[in-house]
């Protein structure tokens, strides 16, 4: 099989990436509505390793969040974010600074436009059962200092607050290659251990500490080093890393470096995927439906937390299941599912793209293109879950004035 080499502007985009983050976006849904009626299953089954929790149903409810699980999805999502993201910006030519200001107009009109009108969503649907916000909280949550309204908005909240982590990343590697990443990373690391020493940095410093490798090995894939390991990992390895991704902070005995096992598989996931070599799983990934739901992911990511509330708020009158969280939750999630797939498909086609194309009116203002000497900008990423991924709407990314 002839390798594939890292996208680069003109390329096709790889759809399989997008029914990935499509897939992973479903399976948070899932997890919130098994957890959502019993908060104390968290203490009792997600915290602990298996092999501490005592019960069938307990063993059973385990494994299935392990597999259905929404921290294992949000670290699929940030290395993801970093791969994109990143190859996007090998692309650019502009200098220095107005590389940054665009890449930083396009993510702000990329994450807010969907989510100010998901946390509105919100309001209207907590007030229905008399859960109200007040207009501090409300205001917190749309320039992301909190996510009181919109839970879902933290991974957001780190999206943005990681925009001069990935420049940073980004310029070192324009001077040193790989290893500039690698420098970044360990300064960021070193520097939030010692912001830790000394009770600073607070929030910056905990997302740096959990989620900075998961960016950066995201950085790593577009790179020589990312397709030279892509290439060494066999094809057929994708079951066993996908297996040990979801059983390794569950269903293994832990150990000190459990985390950053279950972020490397995620990331060795991704670049078989990314290069093209993930065989049966990358083929399922790009069918139409795969697509579709990569397509309208991060609506669909932004709009399942008013619906499910709702739902949530329904199911709790009943007492049939009462007390079988995993087949109440997995009730309550296909129906979550299947009704915010049509609230995200219209936000994809009437916020997402609208939204995209703005951003790419305003950075085009700053450093604006000759003509004809270049090809068009490669097209712009979403954050962790997005990203258009038919024809039509990858010509609505690239649109420019």
């Amino acid at each position: 099989m002839r390798p594939f080499e890292p996208s680069s502007p003109g390329t096709a985009r790889n759809l399989q990436l997008d029914g990935l983050r499509g897939y992973a976006a479903i399976a948070v849904v899932f997890y919130h509505a098994i957890i959502g009626p019993d908060a104390t299953q968290i203490t009792r089954i997600l915290i602990p390793n298996i092999k501490h929790i005592t019960g069938v149903y307990n063993q059973y409810s385990k494994i299935v969040l392990a597999i259905l699980n929404g921290d294992t999805a949000v670290v699929i999502f940030f290395v993801l974010s970093g791969t994109v993201l990143f190859d996007s910006l090998r692309h650019q030519s502009d200098r220095p600074l107005a590389t940054s200001a665009k890449f930083v107009i396009r993510r702000v009109l990329r994450i807010y436009p969907p989510m100010i009108v998901g946390i509105f969503a919100c309001v209207l649907a907590f007030g229905s059962f008399g859960r109200y916000f007040s207009p501090g909280e409300i205001l917190g949550n749309i320039v992301l200092a909190n996510y009181a309204v919109l839970g879902v908005a933290w991974t957001l909240q780190v999206e943005m607050l990681a925009v001069p982590f990935i420049l940073l990343s980004f310029w070192a590697y324009r001077k040193y290659g790989a290893f500039g990443i690698v420098m970044i990373f360990v300064a960021t690391i070193v520097a939030a251990k010692l912001a830790s020493m000394f009770s600073m940095g607070g929030l910056v410093t905990f997302y740096a500490r959990i989620f900075a490798l998961c960016f950066t090995l995201g950085f790593l894939i577009p790179t020589p080093v990312g397709h030279w390991v892509a290439h060494k990992t066999p094809t057929a390895a994708w079951p066993f890393l996908l297996i040990l991704m979801l059983a390794a902070r569950h269903l293994i005995p832990p150990t000190r470096w459990t985390p950053e096992i279950q972020q490397v598989c995620a990331a060795l996931i991704v670049a078989l995927i990314y290069y093209r070599r993930a065989g049966a799983l990358g083929r399922f990934l790009e069918r139409p439906l795969s697509r579709y739901l990569g397509r309208i992911s991060y609506s669909f990511y932004i709009f399942n937390v008013p619906i499910l509330e709702i739902i949530a708020a329904i199911a709790a009158r009943n007492v049939v299941l009462n007390g079988y969280f995993v087949e109440a939750g997995i009730l309550a999630g296909i129906v979550i599912v299947l009704l915010t797939i049509p609230v995200a498909h219209l936000s994809e086609r009437h916020i997402e793209r609208p939204s995209i194309r703005w951003g790419h009116r305003f950075a085009a203002r700053i450093a604006p293109r000759p003509a004809a000497a270049e090809p068009a900008p490669a097209p712009d990423v979403g954050p962790a879950i997005v990203g258009p991924i038919d024809e039509r709407a990858a010509r609505a990314q690239n649109a420019s004035p």
